[in-house]
């Protein structure tokens, strides 16, 4: 996994690229990491949250995928290649609702993909073929503890460990009860 920011660097990186950053007490920051030198196929970009209770910061994190399994860079499930999600901030993208038999954040704002459809096994991040839409990306845990990524993601934010998930959900429906079924999701490359 991936080594998140601290809460600091979190904020100032979050200030540098001008992006909003929740302080309302008990709201959520949802932010993925991406390591920019991640191996297909393996959890080791990184999920976190950071919460403001009013007085001070706490912050969780999680071991995830932000990119398409193997088999989907391999074998895309859309003509147009693989979807590897933008890196950037997507205002309201994410809600809570039913996927597979069990509660995600299910995608239903807007958000940009890059396309890779050359069918190999490397991940490409083409500004050409970036296109903007409804594409079904959701945030959801891969099974119980899973090794690799697999089918798990077709470009969807996938957890590792099913606890994780878990914790993070209840973390969500919490928000949710408060301020709204409405989740800003952020991207962020390092």
């Amino acid at each position: 996994m991936l080594v998140a920011p601290t809460v600091a660097e979190w904020i100032s990186m979050m200030t540098a690229l001008n992006y909003k950053v929740d302080k309302r007490p008990d709201a959520i920051n949802i932010v993925g990491f991406r390591d920019n030198l991640s191996k297909v196929n393996y959890f080791d970009d990184t999920v976190a949250t950071y919460s403001y209770n009013g007085s001070y910061w706490t912050s969780r994190y999680y071991p995830a995928t932000t990119r398409p399994g193997l088999p989907n860079l391999i074998k895309p499930v859309n003509p147009k290649g693989a979807a590897i999600v933008v890196p950037g901030q997507y205002k309201d993208v994410y809600q809570i609702g039913g996927f597979k038999g069990y509660m995600a954040l299910k995608q239903v704002g807007l958000l940009k993909v890059y396309r890779d459809n050359n069918k190999d096994s490397q991940f490409d991040h083409n500004s050409a073929t970036i296109e903007s839409g409804h594409f079904g990306i959701h945030i959801h845990k891969a099974g119980i503890w899973s090794k690799l990524v697999g089918q798990n993601s077709a470009g969807c934010q996938v957890f590792q460990k099913a606890k994780d998930y878990e914790e993070f959900m209840n973390q969500c429906s919490a928000v949710a009860d408060k301020y709204g079924n409405k989740f800003t999701y952020t991207l962020l490359e390092i």
